[in-house]
C-alpha cells in the first residue's frame, strides 16, 4: 500500500479497534491506520462456538462492520501481515508493503502460557 500515516495501529482486535477509535475523538484530523493479519474486521471470538452449533451467523460476530472503520476515516488494512518493523526509521514493512508513521501501537494480543505445572 505504501502509506504514510499519523497513527499506526498494528493489530485489528478489541484494544486495536478501540484505541482507534479513541484515537479518533481526541485527534479528528490526524491520520489513522490499522493492519492486521485477520482477513475479517474485529469479531467476537468467544462467540465462535454459537456459529460452529448453528445458533448464530457468521456476520452476528463481528463487533464493528467496515462503516464503523470509514466513517470515522480510520483505514482498516485487513490481510496485512507485519514482516518487518524498523522504529528509528518510523516504517513497518508488511507482505503487500509499507506503512511510515508518526505514532506506533502494538495491539497484538497475547497468547496464553501455561505454567509447567505437572498433572
Amino acid at each position: 500500500m505504501g502509506a504514510a500515516v499519523k497513527y499506526l495501529i498494528i493489530g485489528g482486535g478489541a484494544a486495536g479497534a478501540s484505541a482507534a477509535g479513541r484515537i479518533r475523538q481526541l485527534d479528528p484530523q490526524g491520520t489513522v491506520a490499522i493492519l492486521s493479519a485477520e482477513r475479517h474486521p474485529y469479531y467476537s471470538r468467544p462467540r465462535l462456538p454459537e456459529v460452529v452449533r448453528g445458533s448464530l451467523a457468521p456476520e452476528a460476530l463481528t463487533v464493528f462492520k467496515p462503516d464503523w472503520y470509514s466513517s470515522r476515516n480510520i483505514t482498516l488494512g485487513l490481510g496485512e501481515t507485519v514482516t518487518a518493523l524498523d522504529c528509528a526509521a518510523g516504517r513497518v514493512v508488511t507482505d503487500s508493503g509499507e506503512y511510515r508513521y508518526e505514532k506506533l501501537l502494538l495491539a497484538t494480543g497475547a497468547e496464553p502460557c501455561l505454567p509447567p505445572i505437572a498433572g
